[in-house]
């Protein structure tokens, strides 16, 4: 009798054991301190991570993670600096007016031919 509460003392003690390193192994396996390269990210999807380039689109489907095609990635990226180069050059060229209007007011206060506005 004595020998059977000690082996199941000592079962139930190495089952706690066993189990506290699983869940220690698995808290290390779900972290996402992942090596990842310049520009990507990583997605967790339900317990496994996914790699993929940050912007790109990623939406699940009926459980199936779908992520953006390459080249739609980088049609739409493109795009998208694209217009951002656009509106940056709009922006420069209202400053190189306003600088040169500057310009103009800083002459003409040199000059004496200022008259007040109001």
């Amino acid at each position: 009798m004595k020998r059977t509460k000690f082996l199941l003392a000592a079962f139930i003690l190495a089952l706690s054991v066993i189990s506290v390193f699983a869940q220690g192994a698995q808290e290390h396996t779900n972290q996402t301190n992942m090596d990842v390269g310049p520009g990507m990210q990583v997605i967790k999807h339900g317990n496994v991570n996914v790699i993929v380039p940050k912007g790109a689109k990623v939406r699940e489907e009926g459980g199936m993670l779908t992520i953006e095609d390459i080249g739609d990635y980088t049609g739409r990226k493109f795009e998208e600096t694209n217009q951002r180069l656009a509106a940056i050059e709009e922006t420069q060229e209202e400053l190189r007016e306003k600088i040169e209007q500057l310009a103009q007011t800083i002459e003409d206060l040199g000059s004496g031919n200022v008259t007040a506005k109001r």
